[in-house]
């Protein structure tokens, strides 16, 4: 398997474990490898940081200060920030949705995933001029919207699971209830 590959395998299982709260899994996806080009960057193979997330005034966990690229006025520059680090790939995709929620409301309300990574774009989410585009072109080539309706199966075959166990409990209970009683 190539790096591309392993790198949605990787983000698809963390995905599955996390509530999504309304962002798109081909987003999600595609969004991650940009910022951390396939899982290989130093912030993601050492920080666990996909998605680029910085530390910020209102984080009180671990940080590391890396090097980034930035766009200003216009200009590429080179900035020193402070960045999240995270002890999973899990816990960087929940503190990503928690962001959402927090910054980017907008973007959880998208209908589709063009408007979930303007609203991303718009809220100041990225300074690249070409951001939109770089995102969509990663879930175009390499057919990241599959993963939106499988994401539905999973839920959906989720609550059903969750329905029968609770059935299941009840079922017990007044069984025992009934025995108890006798």
């Amino acid at each position: 398997m190539d790096y591309k590959q392993q790198y949605i395998s990787d983000m698809w299982e963390a995905i599955k474990e996390v509530d999504l709260k309304g962002s798109f899994p081909s987003v999600i996806i595609a969004q991650g490898a940009l910022e951390s080009d396939w899982g290989r960057s130093s912030l993601s193979t050492n920080y666990n940081n996909y998605f680029g997330i910085k530390s910020g005034s209102s984080w009180s966990g671990p940080s590391v200060n890396m090097q980034t690229g930035e766009v200003f006025n216009g200009n590429n520059i080179i900035i020193s920030s402070n960045f999240r680090v995270y002890p999973s790939i899990e816990s960087s995709l929940k503190d990503r949705i928690a962001l959402m929620q927090k910054s980017y409301p907008a973007a959880l309300k998208a209908a589709t995933p063009l408007e979930e990574i303007q609203a991303l774009k718009n809220g100041g989410y990225a300074t690249a001029t070409n951001y939109v585009a770089t995102v969509v072109s990663i879930i175009n080539s390499n057919d990241l919207t599959k993963y939106d309706n499988q994401i539905q199966y999973v839920m959906k075959a989720s609550t059903t699971y969750s329905i029968f166990l609770a059935l299941g409990i009840a079922i017990v209970a007044m069984s025992a209830y009934k025995l108890i009683k006798k």
